[in-house]
């Protein structure tokens, strides 16, 4: 108890005493640790779903332009670059990957869908990873199970390993590095960030926007640091 103060008596306590009638009561580390149990889980409920139903797709023939990206791939692990003896009308960025698919996976059909389920697993494993460190764990699963069900939309030709699927990985790369590096000032987290957005770019023009809000993202972050006078 201490002394009066304007005729009343009151009361002190510590927020980290639980003997307080008014300390501030903490959650259940048993509890903390089954929901993390739990996310993870879901997490990869919605990984291996996604991948068997993209093993039954891996044997659908090549579409056009998997077909020309493929041949120019094959060109490039012949030592002849890009351009040399093919006009396209695409990013170099995108027959390096395909060239990368087809050295690990194998110069087939089932290679380059291969490919694409890998790149398309990664890829929901990093929007959950920006959801959790954006918001909360919940949001995470969401916008990883989201983008797994779109993905596989036949409007955005989900069986097909598209520009479109290849260059998402890169760039979440690249956004959640840039986070990293906000919090943490490391330059490493910053080079890699802009190498990733950059490759991004370079596999199809449409990176531009991933790369901007990037920009957008980290000039806002500078001027909302809190600064020593």
């Amino acid at each position: 108890m201490k002394p009066l103060r304007n005729g009343k008596r009151y009361h002190s306590f510590k927020p980290d005493d639980p003997n307080s009638k008014n300390a501030i009561p903490r959650a259940d580390k048993g509890q903390e640790s089954s929901h993390h149990y739990w996310v993870w889980a879901a997490l990869l409920a919605i990984i291996l779903l996604t991948v068997a139903i993209r093993v039954r797709l891996l044997e659908v023939p090549l579409e056009r332009d998997e077909g020309g990206y493929a041949y120019t791939a094959q060109l490039i692990l012949q030592g002849i670059p890009p351009f040399a003896q093919v006009s396209a009308p695409h990013m170099p960025g995108l027959h390096y990957v395909y060239a990368v698919i087809l050295l690990i996976f194998g110069q087939t059909t089932v290679g380059i869908h291969l490919g694409l389920l890998v790149m398309n697993a990664a890829t929901v494993l990093l929007m959950f990873l920006l959801g959790r460190r954006l918001f909360d764990s919940t949001t995470g699963i969401v916008a990883g199970a989201s983008y797994a069900i779109m993905s596989l939309s036949q409007g955005v030709q989900g069986f097909s390993a598209n520009a479109e699927h290849l260059l998402i990985l890169p760039a979440l790369g690249g956004i959640f590095l840039m986070l990293r590096a906000i919090g943490s000032g490391r330059l490493r987290s910053f080079f890699g960030s802009g190498l990733l957005l950059g490759f991004a770019l370079i596999i199809k023009q449409q990176g531009i926007f991933f790369v901007g809000f990037a920009g957008v993202y980290l000039f806002l972050s500078y001027f909302k640091k809190p600064r020593n006078r």
